[in-house]
């Protein structure tokens, strides 16, 4: 599990900033639940929210965050299935471990935060939100 300061180090590296204040409120809920409290925010769902509260840097910033954590970006769904992810987000039986390569995570991440771009630009066009 990557500590603060991690995540913000890699806001910084990849996308400019620290993002400390959604670092912090991505991992907010770790005070009650402890390593599980993932399912609350580290999925779409969670990018979505952050976007609202904290602009178009805090949802770059959440997912930086949530790939860092559990390797993808899980739907808010796959939580609730009890099968797609693990009880952390991480895909049971896929290549991601916990642990990132820097070189890798930082390809992995600058490709999630285009795709992001194209989506988003797209339900723009056709007016989905």
């Amino acid at each position: 599990m990557a500590s603060f300061d991690e995540h913000c180090r890699d806001c910084e590296r990849i996308i400019g900033d620290r993002c400390e204040n959604v670092n912090r409120w991505m991992d907010a809920c770790f005070k009650d639940f402890g390593p599980l409290h993932r399912f609350a925010r580290h999925h779409w769902r969670g990018v979505d929210e952050a976007g609202k509260l904290f602009g178009d840097l805090g949802r770059k910033a959440a997912i930086v965050h949530i790939l860092k954590d559990c390797g993808q970006v899980p739907k808010a769904r796959e939580w609730a299935d009890g099968q797609s992810v693990d009880s952390l987000g991480i895909k049971p039986g896929g290549k991601f471990n916990g642990h990132w390569d820097v070189e890798e995570f930082d390809r992995v991440a600058r490709g999630h935060l285009n795709m992001d771009i194209v989506m988003q630009r797209g339900q723009a066009r056709v007016g989905v939100k």
